[in-house]
């Protein structure tokens, strides 16, 4: 919230507010979420400050097709298919504790990482999947959907156990929301609107200090400035991202995933080699996204893949007659669209290099310069602990 005697101006480079949190209507009546498309990180101590208002949609445990055409949910039930029951507790378990310590350290000033402890720092994820799970078809099942490191990296589980503290949400800010993800970025604009800064978009920036200077010609000067950008070289350097949005004309045949539509979330799609592509409907439980009777698709691909549509038709086998268009946003797209360097959606990636004080907080070498966007701690996805996080210093700092 903006404070009596601080102004704060907000500057967007592009036409709306959001970045990667954003809607577009990129094929003529069907709207996609740009780049982020679910919410499950986002901090109810944000969401209550602020007073946002959120329209979500609930969304189940993730569907995975395994590289043999077995399609198991990612939770007990998939565990039980499989005869894993007791292994898949005790990994439950191990990464409940992870969260919980994670959960601890995510607003303010962040931890270091030798301080944590935890027996999450001393394995790889290889190791840990090898220790828990017999089946290779297990291990491919409940192995971290968004993890981005090495496997075989000592602490990579460490690093991820932020994406865990997902646990430790309250279901009212978790969900798809209602109409894509650009209703979140409005919220916020609303909620900044509300606190009395002013908004202003299609404002590039192109330096920042001292004096921030406007591609406009505007010249400004302030006591503090706050940067949400992505660093322009991120080290360690993570996989390009890269997604692909398909409108369809009818209705994806999903007989193969074995799940009843009103109890489908996101489908990961695994291949022999381990590479993964995450499907994502929205459109089957919010009718606004599409015409009557048509679809939205966003492949999701960590990894920049060949042949998403390929991939996806494992899952979805009458895609390619049911597609009328296909926009592809690789990585070099997304830098140019929304400013995510080399495709890296999480800015830095979630690795043992980037994390806690490795990742470094709110404050900079810079006086009066601030991050707080998904290059600072606690890292990335929409939770808005970041700029909570960079709010405090800069109060703190000033008044």
């Amino acid at each position: 919230m903006a404070r009596a005697g601080l102004d704060v101006l907000v500057l967007e480079r592009r036409g709306r507010v959001g970045g990667a949190v954003a809607s577009e209507e990129l094929v003529p009546g069907f709207t996609f979420s740009t780049c982020a498309y679910a919410l499950h990180l986002l901090h109810e101590r944000v969401v209550d400050e602020l007073g946002l208002e959120l329209d979500l949609i609930e969304s189940p445990e993730p569907t995975v097709l395994l590289p043999d055409g077995a399609a198991l949910r990612a939770d007990e039930s998939g565990a039980r298919a499989l005869g894993e029951l007791d292994a898949w507790r005790a990994w439950d378990r191990g990464w409940d504790e992870g969260a919980t310590l994670v959960d601890g350290t995510l607003l303010g000033e962040p931890p270091l990482w030798e301080s944590l402890d935890s027996p999450l720092a001393d394995v790889s994820m290889a190791q840990l999947l090898e220790r828990h799970f017999e089946l290779p078809e297990a291990r491919a099942l409940f192995d971290r959907l968004y993890f981005e490191g090495d496997p075989d990296e000592p602490g990579g589980p460490l690093a991820y156990a932020y994406v865990e503290t997902s646990r430790k949400r309250d279901a009212r800010v978790k969900g798809v929301p209602r109409g894509g993800m650009g209703e979140v970025a409005d919220a916020f604009a609303r909620a900044a609107d509300d606190a009395g800064a002013r908004v202003h978009v299609c404002s590039e920036v192109l330096r920042m200090h001292p004096t921030v200077v406007v591609a406009d010609g505007r010249q400004l000067t302030a006591r503090a400035v706050l940067v949400n950008a992505a660093p322009d070289d991120p080290r360690p350097r993570g996989p390009r991202g890269a997604k692909v949005h398909c409108a369809l004309r009818g209705e994806p045949d999903l007989s193969r995933l074995g799940v009843e539509r009103e109890e489908l979330g996101v489908v990961a799609v695994r291949d022999d080699d381990g590479s993964l592509v995450e499907l994502q409907l929205p459109s089957l439980r919010d009718e606004s996204l599409a015409p009557p009777g048509c679809h939205t698709l966003s492949i999701f691909m960590p990894k920049a893949l060949p042949d998403a549509l390929a991939r996806a038709e494992r899952a979805i086998p009458n895609l390619r007659d049911i597609v009328v268009a296909v926009v592809e946003h690789g990585p070099d797209e997304l830098e140019r669209r929304v400013g995510l360097r080399v495709g890296q959606v999480h800015h830095v990636p979630h690795v043992p290099a980037a994390m806690f004080d490795r990742r470094g907080g709110a404050r900079t070498e810079v006086e009066g310069v601030y991050r707080c966007g998904a290059a600072a701690h606690p890292g990335g996805e929409v939770s808005g602990i970041p700029g909570w996080n960079a709010a405090q210093a800069v109060l703190a700092d000033l008044t």
